[in-house]
């Protein structure tokens, strides 16, 4: 799991709780 797609997950997450 490189931490680019980790960090896209928690940008993902962040604009599903933004919303």
């Amino acid at each position: 799991e490189p931490p680019r797609m980790a960090r896209n997950l928690a940008r993902y997450v962040q604009g599903l709780k933004k919303k």
